[in-house]
């Protein structure tokens, strides 16, 4: 039972705007994708479901509804009434309006997508990306408006439809960060009195350029917690109890995953997180590198782990844990040729009240190891 799983938000200064924060998150499974990620789901209101939005004008709503879902049992709605005057329009943003590095990277990837289904009177639906930075909503955070009417004609029918648009055709001004993307903004353009409902909001596609070729090969998805806890699962069981909560006091301020134990079980296993879909290859050399620091000093266990019977580990290492934040890494070699493996940190349920925290997870084959600082000791 995990009874406070949260992630802190940084509202925003929007002047004149209804603001519709919610804290949905909840541990969510990685999915099971091919490497490099060719999907990147950022919000489903299912496995992906942090977010918080801003609507315009005034009297319009947004947030999650499950009256109407293209999947799952949840979607965005956003309800507005007004003239073209009054730019009726909203914005989704993924990290809950959290300022710094927080967002989606999408460099590596080719499309933006999204479903969605229109009611009422609606005109011409144009949108755009924005980026994060240090402060909220700046000018060049941006990208130039299209319209989705010329990738999706028959939008207006009523029915749910896929919007696919490349990510060339959103322009980016000077200034754009395409490494920390986190808000869709959709806007009708003109008079109008209806709904958009809005899911499985993605980036999708291979892009074809050079950052792919020369970047490792990431296999964890949300390594960096930037995007909170979607794709991590947190356990607790067998009368573990804690917290877990994403918050921005990791190296250099950026997030990081805070972990309380408030009762222990029968084992410290029973409390651990983490993320499962990962492919290895049998006799195949990775590296798992990650920051960890405690509230006290101490271990605990970090291994591959089969995600299905007979959950075999026999890839793990215990590893200290000081109260600095110190890099840590984990090399292993894999045991088996599995499509449906998991890097889990467990031992954590030692004793009430002892709090960890991590952040800046990445696990890559071993030839793609990044060059990193100094790491802790082994």
């Amino acid at each position: 039972m995990i009874p406070s799983l949260k992630n802190k938000m940084a509202q925003p200064a929007l002047a004149g705007l209804a603001l519709f924060t919610f804290s949905l998150v909840a541990a969510a499974a990685a999915p099971s994708a091919a490497v490099p990620v060719k999907r990147l789901v950022v919000w489903d209101g299912e496995q992906a479901n942090k977010g918080a939005g801003w609507a315009n004008p005034k009297g319009a709503t947004v947030g999650p509804q499950t009256v109407e879902a293209h999947s799952g049992k949840t979607a965005v709605e956003f309800k507005f009434k007004g003239s073209g005057e009054e730019w009726p329009g909203t914005g989704w943003n993924w990290c809950a309006f959290q300022t710094g590095d927080y967002g989606t990277d999408i460099t590596g990837f080719k499309n933006f997508t999204f479903w969605m289904k229109t009611k009422g009177k609606i005109a011409d639906v144009q949108l755009n990306l924005l980026c994060n930075g240090e402060k909220f909503d700046m000018p060049e955070h941006h990208t130039e408006k299209v319209s989705a009417l010329t990738y999706c004609p028959q939008l207006l029918d009523g029915a749910w439809h896929q919007v696919s648009i490349p990510l060339a055709d959103l322009k980016q001004p000077a200034g754009f960060d395409p490494l920390h993307v986190g808000e869709l903004q959709i806007f009708n353009a003109g008079e109008g009195d209806g709904s958009f409902f809005i899911d499985d909001i993605a980036f999708e596609g291979l892009a074809d350029n050079k950052h792919l070729s020369a970047a490792p090969t990431e296999m964890l998805v949300n390594g960096s917690f930037a995007n909170g806890t979607n794709n991590w699962v947190i356990s607790a069981e067998s009368g573990a109890t804690g917290q877990a909560e994403v918050v921005g006091e990791g190296p250099d301020g950026k997030p990081a995953l805070r972990l309380k134990v408030l009762k222990v079980g029968d084992q410290p296993w029973r409390f651990q997180f983490y993320q499962t879909g990962m492919r290895v290859a049998k006799g195949k050399e990775y590296v798992l590198t990650f920051w960890a620091k405690a509230n006290q000093e101490g271990d605990f266990t970090v291994n591959c782990q089969q995600n299905h019977e007979p959950w075999a580990h026999p890839t793990q290492e215990e590893l200290p844990i000081s109260t600095g934040w110190k890099q840590v890494q984990f090399t292993f070699v894999a045991a088996w040729d599995d499509d449906n493996v998991r890097i889990t940190f467990t031992n954590l349920g030692t004793a009430p009240g002892r709090t960890y925290w991590f952040s800046g997870c990445s696990l890559v084959p071993a030839s793609e190891t990044k060059k990193t600082a100094a790491l802790a000791p082994r």
